[in-house]
């Protein structure tokens, strides 16, 4: 019986392929969730991030969250804010609402990705109770000023032969390799030299399908 060594290219930047054309609302514990103001920010631009938090007569909340300080600058829209980490809490603005809306602002001052998160309790019902929320969502900030090639020159495997035949703008690929192959290395050269590459999944070769994912991030922080 044959392994069938499957070696796959897939966009995996959470915002510029997930959040392309629709804004995040990843609904989590609690119903909360989170959605931007831009899907594909780049360096010095101006984010909000607005956080919804939807149940029964809310009469308060109470939450934490965290952000990638090296890509997102806090600027403004919490309790606390600042060093990675922010905090909402709020009585005053609540009168029995089953949804409200908090917007916080950032600035983009560095290429990558970020993950915004947040979680805590908001008090619900008659007569309130705490009731759990959490909610997470990835934006991914570029550098126009930097080169956003992402492809690779070159593809190969330590067993196998591609298919098809290798080319930059095939992000797909199939490797058969015998059942006495135990183990099955990817190498690729980025089209960038100073493009960043890394290669998922085992080389460690079952029986079947086996699933590899090679990422290329290019110096502005897009990916392929």
């Amino acid at each position: 019986m044959k392994k069938i060594f499957k070696l796959f290219f897939s966009a995996v930047t959470v915002l510029s392929i997930c959040l392309a054309t629709l804004p995040i609302n990843a609904f989590a514990a609690g119903n909360a969730s989170i959605s931007f103001s831009k899907q594909n920010p780049s360096v010095g631009d101006t984010i909000t991030a607005t956080i919804k938090i939807l149940s029964d007569s809310m009469y308060g909340i109470n939450i934490s969250g965290s952000y990638n300080e090296e890509v997102l600058t806090y600027v403004s829209g919490a309790s606390e804010g600042g060093a990675g980490l922010f905090k909402i809490a709020d009585s005053e603005s609540f009168n029995g609402e089953s949804s409200k809306s908090f917007t916080l602002t950032f600035k983009a001052n560095k290429s990558g990705s970020s993950s915004i998160s947040v979680k805590g309790q908001v008090a619900s019902g008659i007569p309130p109770v705490d009731i759990d929320v959490a909610a997470s969502a990835t934006i991914s900030v570029s550098d126009a000023s930097k080169s956003t090639n992402a492809n690779l020159s070159s593809l190969r495997t330590s067993a196998g032969v591609l298919s098809p035949k290798f080319s930059a703008s095939v992000t797909e690929y199939t490797v058969n390799v015998g059942s006495n192959t135990t183990e099955c290395k990817v190498y690729g050269t980025t089209a960038d030299p100073d493009a960043d590459i890394s290669v998922s999944g085992s080389a460690t070769l079952k029986i079947g399908e086996n699933k590899r994912v090679v990422t290329v991030t290019a110096p502005s922080g897009d990916t392929k």
